[in-house]
């Protein structure tokens, strides 16, 4: 549209709609290109989406849809720097968690100003030793989880290209190419989707 002076564009997925959709990213316009815009979306769900462009210029509004089909085309990584940082924090956090747990199994019955007698600290040790078992079960449910969801994640949303093979027959004054799908196979054997062209008529 000639003379654009704003665009909007909405990603809605096919499920949800646009009533489910996030509100309208506004695109910005390219300096030095009349009528180009740039803007940038989230997809947070694989799938199939509608992207919604709405154009206002100054000969009126229009809008048209755009069929976009997303995929993880790669699983995300962690860089080694974050990985390290991560790990440390969690065994300053899992060691302070059974710090407090063992302090206020000690002190916790205890009068103000009173010192701890052989009976609390011995309490306190048995306290931080249950803690830890329980907050390392805890770490390590989680750690199955996560691998779980790995896995589903590998093999359900993570996109991998279907293995093709292609090859040319001679038959006669026809070669046909055969296309060959190893996903649709039945029980005869894989459906051939078969090109035939004449050569003699290239």
């Amino acid at each position: 549209m000639a003379g654009a002076t704003s665009v909007t564009l909405q990603a809605a997925l096919w499920e949800a709609g646009t009533k489910a959709a996030p509100e309208p990213v506004a695109a910005t316009a390219v300096a030095g290109e009349p009528n180009l815009f740039n803007g940038v979306l989230w997809l947070f769900y694989g799938g199939s989406y509608s992207i919604h462009v709405r154009v206002q210029g100054n000969l009126g509004a229009g809008a048209a849809i755009v069929p976009l089909n997303s995929a993880a085309l790669r699983q995300p990584s962690m860089s080694p720097r974050f990985a390290t940082m991560l790990v440390v924090l969690g065994l300053v956090l899992f060691a302070g968690a059974v710090w407090f747990v063992s302090v206020a199994a000690r002190d916790s019955a205890l009068e103000p100003g009173a010192v701890p007698l052989r009976r609390e600290r011995v309490r306190a040790r048995c306290v931080a030793a249950c803690a830890t078992i329980v907050f390392a079960g805890a770490i390590w449910a989680g750690k199955l989880r996560w691998q779980k969801m790995d896995r589903e994640f590998r093999a359900n949303a993570l996109y991998q290209p279907s293995p093709v093979s292609a090859s040319v027959r001679t038959s006669g004054e026809y070669e046909p190419a055969v296309v060959e799908h190893p996903l649709l196979g039945t029980s005869l054997g894989s459906f051939l989707l078969l090109l035939l062209f004449n050569l003699r008529c290239l």
